[in-house]
This record gives C-alpha cells, sequence and structure tokens, in this order.
C-alpha cells in the first residue's frame, strides 16, 4: 500500500511540475508553486531509504496590499507555505513505511524588489511558523516499549522567521540568502504553551535546546544557465556564544535541463538530519531527482 501511494504521488508531482513549467511559458502560471529546492532521493545513511521533501508556496494576499506602495517599493505578498518531509524505507524494513520527519507550514510577508543588473537586496520575508514531525511518543515509558523509537519521539515548536535574499539577477546567477529564526516556547502558530524539544527517554547532564543547534543560517546559490547548480547551506545555534560552534552543513549540486533529468546529488554533516534527534551529530549524502 505504501509504495503504490508513493509511486501515485511522485508521478503527480512530476506532472505538476511539467505543467506549471509550461503554463510559466506562456505567462499563465498557477498560483501554486515551488517555495524551496523539492526532490526525492535516495538517501546512504545508517539505514537506506528514501527521502522525499516537498516544499510549496501560495499567494493569499497581494492586490489588497497596495496600499503599502507609499511606504516600500517592490511587490507585496502574504504567503502560506508548507515544507514536509517523509522518509520511505523500501527495502530496509517489513512493510517498506513512510515515516514524517518534518511538518513545516508558515504565514509570511514578502516584499520583492524588481530586477536589477547589479548584486542587489532581491527580496525580504517575514513570517511565522510551526515546526513539528507529527509524531507521538512524549514518555519514557513508551519510548522503552516501542520499536524504533527514536522514529517517532514527538518534536513541535513555533518560530519567528525573517529572510534577506541578495542576487545578481544575472543569466549565470549568483544568490545568497540569510535567515534567521526565533524560536518561541509555544507551538500550535501560539496556541499551545511550551515546547517540545526534551530528551526524556535517558538522563541527561544538561537538557539541549533546539537554540543550541538552530536559529541562523546562510545559504550560497550559483546557477550556470539552465545547467548546473551548485549550492550550500551553512547553520549555526543562537541560545549563547558557544552554540556557534554547533555549525551544519550542506553541499551539493542539480545538473538541470541539458539531460533533460533534473539530477541532484548532496552531502549533510552536522546536527538536526531529523528534527527528533536535533542534537545528534550524524552525517548522509544522497542521489536522486530534483521536482522543482
Amino acid at each position: 500500500m505504501n509504495k503504490t501511494v508513493i509511486a501515485i504521488l511522485l508521478l503527480s508531482l512530476l506532472a505538476f511540475s511539467e505543467v506549471y513549467a509550461e503554463e510559466e511559458e506562456n505567462g499563465n502560471g498557477r498560483h501554486l508553486t515551488g517555495n524551496e529546492p523539492s526532490y526525492f532521493i535516495h538517501a546512504f545513511d545508517d539505514e537506506s531509504h528514501e527521502e522525499f521533501y516537498i516544499s510549496i508556496k501560495n499567494p493569499l494576499f497581494t492586490k489588497s496590499l497596495v496600499w503599502m506602495d507609499q511606504y516600500f517599493s517592490g511587490k507585496k505578498t502574504i504567503y502560506f507555505a508548507y515544507n514536509g518531509k517523509f522518509d520511505f524505507f523500501l527495502n530496509s524494513r517489513i512493510s517498506a513505511p513512510v515515516i514524517s520527519r518534518g511538518q513545516n507550514p508558515g504565514l509570511f510577508f514578502e516584499n520583492a524588489y524588481d530586477d536589477r543588473d547589479v548584486f542587489s537586496l532581491k527580496s525580504i520575508r517575514v513570517g511565522w511558523y510551526h515546526e513539528s514531525n507529527g509524531q507521538h511518543i512524549e514518555t519514557q515509558e513508551t519510548f522503552l516499549t516501542t520499536q524504533n523509537a527514536e522514529d517517532f519521539v514527538s518534536r513541535g515548536w513555533d518560530y519567528l522567521g525573517l529572510d534577506f535574499k541578495l542576487s545578481n539577477n544575472r543569466e549565470n546567477a549568483f544568490d545568497l540568502y540569510l535567515r534567521g529564526r526565533v524560536f518561541c516556547d509555544c507551538q500550535g502558530f501560539g496556541l499551545i504553551e511550551g515546547k517540545e524539544d526534551k530528551i526524556f527517554w535517558k538522563t541527561v547532564t544538561e537538557q539541549p535546546d533546539v537554540r543550541d543547534f538552530n536559529g541562523l543560517s546562510t545559504i550560497f546559490n550559483y546557477a550556470y544557465a539552465d545547467y548546473i547548480r551548485v549550492f550550500s547551506v551553512f547553520r549555526f545555534g543562537t541560545s549563547r556564544l558557544e552554540a556557534l560552534e554547533n555549525m551544519s552543513y550542506k553541499i551539493g549540486a542539480t545538473l538541470g535541463s541539458y539531460f533533460d533529468i533534473p539530477l541532484t546529488v548532496f552531502y549533510f554533516n552536522g546536527y538536526g538530519k531529523e528534527i527528533a534527534s536535533y542534537h545528534e551529530k550524524g552525517e548522509y549524502w544522497g542521489i536522486g531527482l530534483e521536482l522543482w
């Protein structure tokens, strides 16, 4: 059943990306668009699996924000965004389960500036997001009696996000993203008090905090025409000055339309490979398809 669902979902997403690309060429793009690069890859990790990441956004208000033109230049839009990450254990576990690793909806305001010939500020985003993994284990008793228990440890928190994008807007484009997160001791878009980031299944000398390993990111993209995109992500903790030493990074490249197959490959090293174990350091690499 899981294999059938994943196959249908993947084919639907590929079909959507083809339709969307065609409509964009005709100047009649859909409202629903890609947000961050989405992919379906085979992950070379401690346990072999497929990894699926989808990131989309949809505008909610554009015309109703024109009154802001007298104060700020650029196109102003409020978006709903969703980022989802899933692991698919196709050949490594019985019944090939699909495990939710991250559910990340949010609302953000974006001010996008007109294209310019020189390296300049392209857009500013500010928004409120919820991040969780959609799992259920919250007690030591349940953890100790569950198979593959670390896959089902419940995590959840809200954060305020602020993003800056700078770009040179040329054929060989270079983009720089600066991303900050201020984590709230709440979740569910502020409706639930407290965040779930405690280590409850074993004794620890000091409880870690998600802010020890996340809070500040820099993202670099270099695209050579439509043929290749090289990217790198560096992430740091912000809870205190020492947390800046808790660096995580991801580097990779995507081959574009030259082969008509959006092949992507990347390597990750650091903390937060899954948010359930955000405090543990690990590494893995993957190869597969970039969907958009």
